[in-house]
C-alpha cells in the first residue's frame, strides 16, 4: 500500500489485533465490530431491558455530551455500577459509540460482515475438499463473476439515466451524471428529505454565512450549516457527510436557500 495507513479499521475486538492496530496503524480509526458488541451485551448484561438500553447508547447518533448522559441514566437505572463488563466497556467508548464516531469516514461500515460475505462468496467455489490444482482455477471462476457483476454495474451507471423526480432538476441531475447509481438513489432520497427541513434563521459573518435549520414536526431538533461563499463549501453541524461520503438533506436544504446549481 506504499505505506499509507488505512483511514478506519474495524475488528472484532481481539486484544493483540487492537495493540497492533494502536503500534502500527497510528493514524486510523479503529472500531469495534456492532456485530460482535451486540452479542458480547446480550451474554454479559443481566436483563433484556439493560442490553436494550445499552444498544441504544452503542447506535444512536447523538453528541457525546448526550451520550455521557444517556450512560449515566442506563447505568442508574438498571443498578450496574458495579457491573465488571460494562466499565471494561466505558473505556473503550470511542471505538464502539457511534456519538464517537461522527464525523469520521468508515464508508458505512459497522461491522466484520462484509469480510464474512466475501468468505460466504467464495465458499461457492471452494471448500476442503478442492485439490491444490483446482484452487486457482477456481479463485479464478470467483473473481471473473464478481468482474462481471461489477461491469454491469458500471455499464448502468455510465450509459443509462435515472428517472429525476424532485424539484431540484439542476443539483438531481448532476448528483446523477457524477455519481454510480446505487449512491445516486442514496443522495436522491436526501434531495427529496430536503422538503421536510426549515431554515430558521441566518447570520453574517466574515467570509460566511451560519444558518439554523429545524425539521418538520420536530421543532425541538436544531442543526446549524456553515456555508462559505467564496468557495461554495458548506459544513453541517451533523457530520454527517463526513462520517458517510454523500451530502445530506440539511446541506440541500442550504443548497436551496443560496440558489446554488
Amino acid at each position: 500500500m506504499n505505506n499509507k495507513t488505512p483511514i478506519s479499521v474495524v475488528t472484532n475486538g481481539d486484544k493483540a489485533m487492537s495493540a497492533a492496530i494502536k503500534s502500527v496503524f497510528l493514524e486510523s480509526r479503529h472500531r469495534l465490530c456492532v456485530w460482535h458488541l451486540d452479542r458480547n451485551a446480550f451474554a454479559n448484561l443481566p436483563n433484556i431491558e439493560a442490553y436494550e438500553s445499552f444498544i441504544t447508547c452503542m447506535v444512536r447518533y447523538v453528541t457525546p455530551d448526550e451520550f455521557e448522559d444517556m450512560w449515566k441514566k442506563m447505568v442508574n437505572k438498571h443498578n450496574l455500577n458495579n457491573h465488571e463488563w460494562l466499565h471494561e466497556m466505558y473505556a473503550k467508548k470511542k471505538k464502539w459509540a457511534k456519538a464517537y464516531m461522527r464525523g469520521h469516514f468508515f464508508s458505512r461500515c459497522r461491522s466484520t460482515q462484509r469480510c464474512e460475505a466475501m468468505n460466504e462468496f467464495f465458499n461457492r467455489y471452494v471448500n476442503r475438499k478442492t485439490r491444490l490444482y483446482q484452487l486457482f482455477q477456481q479463485v479464478d471462476r470467483a473473481l471473473t463473476c464478481i468482474r462481471h457483476n461489477e461491469m454491469g454495474v458500471d455499464f448502468s451507471s455510465n450509459y443509462t439515466k435515472p428517472i429525476l423526480i424532485s424539484k431540484l432538476v439542476k443539483i438531481e441531475k448532476q448528483a446523477a451524471n457524477i455519481l454510480t447509481r446505487e449512491m445516486f438513489s442514496r443522495v436522491q432520497e436526501e434531495i427529496m428529505n430536503e422538503q421536510t427541513f426549515i431554515v430558521l434563521d441566518s447570520t453574517e459573518s466574515e467570509g460566511y454565512r451560519t444558518y439554523t435549520l429545524t425539521q418538520y414536526e420536530c421543532p425541538d431538533s436544531k442543526w446549524e450549516v456553515v456555508y462559505y461563499p467564496k468557495d461554495q463549501h458548506m459544513k453541517c453541524s451533523c457530520l454527517l457527510f463526513e462520517s458517510y461520503g454523500y451530502p445530506y438533506a440539511h446541506l440541500f436544504a442550504i443548497m436551496k436557500a443560496e440558489h446554488l446549481k
